[in-house]
């Protein structure tokens, strides 16, 4: 698995021979996977995007069991990292047994007893998942199979991203494509108040709705960031987890082409590439639940 994705993560890097259009194939799948599973870390969504790419939502075989649902088979099951967790050092992070062992060069446990310290990720192990088309019988649980944002509309959707973008202090405006010189969107600076403005272009709801997305995260960077711009990097970032987003809730690229928002490469080194996974996996996740929440309030509230 470890060998699986250093594989991947090195041909991301490739430099010279990506983009291409496997490059970008597997991209897609992976931001695809990443918002429908958007909880889970960036190395198990590519795992999952190599092995089962139609994945909605996975458990373990243990858990589908508790269901009453049963898989279907074992030769189908898709194999990701399963966190381990345990009693741990607040400082190296290792269990008390593994602690005590002579090459761990930590001596916390002299100013602390192992039976305070708390329970913690400590570790990691392969472990078998399938996904809820793989499984049969049982009462499945809401959560199983649908998400608040099932079914939700492109203009519901805008209008969550336009109240997100004002609690976080920004604007957000439909003006024509002509006026933005046909992109999708712009982000720029009020003269006043120097906090960003958000124009996405009038080109059709679900399009604008994912290019909210895109430039809400990019202002996010520039109020984040020391400067007053941004990168081709963090737009590409940006644009990538706007698919994610996109394809949790059912929109696929016909409503938002990928090609002509992320030209450039994730990066050129193995190291940078995982950097931009990371980013666009917590990205994605964060915005997601965000999303969520505002869509339990509206559904509240229409009830």
């Amino acid at each position: 698995m470890s060998t699986t994705i250093s594989k991947t993560v090195s041909y991301l890097a490739g430099g010279d021979t990506t983009p291409d259009w496997r490059y970008s194939n597997l991209l897609k799948q992976y931001a695809a996977t990443q918002g429908n599973l958007h909880q889970l870390s960036w190395r198990n969504a590519l795992l999952v995007t190599l092995q089962y790419p139609a994945a909605t939502h996975i458990k373990s075989k243990d858990s589908w069991t508790r269901s009453g649902a049963v898989a279907q088979s074992d030769e189908h099951r898709i194999w990701i990292w399963e966190p381990i967790y345990d009693t741990a050092c607040p400082r190296c992070g290792n269990t008390p047994a593994y602690h005590d062992k002579p090459h761990v060069d930590c001596e916390y446990h002299e100013r602390g007893s192992p039976e305070h310290w708390r329970t913690d990720v400590v570790g990691t192990r392969p472990a078998p998942y399938f996904d809820v088309a793989q499984v049969a019988g049982g009462t499945l649980e809401a959560d199983d199979i649908q998400s608040p944002l099932e079914g939700i509309g492109g203009k519901a959707l805008k209008e969550i991203c336009c109240e997100m973008a004002s609690e976080d202090g920004y604007k957000l405006n439909t003006v024509d494509r002509h006026d933005l010189q046909d992109s999708l969107g712009q982000l720029r600076r009020s003269a006043m108040t120097l906090q960003p403005i958000i124009d996405v272009a009038a080109v059709g709801v679900p399009s604008e709705a994912l290019s909210a997305v895109k430039y809400h995260l990019l202002a996010d960077y520039v109020t984040s960031g020391d400067s007053y711009g941004y990168t081709n990097e963090d737009e590409t970032i940006a644009a990538w987890a706007a698919f994610a987003v996109g394809s949790c809730i059912g929109y696929d690229e016909s409503h938002f082409s990928p090609k002509a928002t992320f030209p450039v490469p994730l990066g050129d080194t193995p190291q940078s590439v995982e950097e931009s996974l990371q980013a666009i996996s917590e990205t994605t996740d964060s915005y997601v639940k965000r999303l969520q929440q505002h869509a339990r309030r509206r559904k509240r509230n229409i009830l």
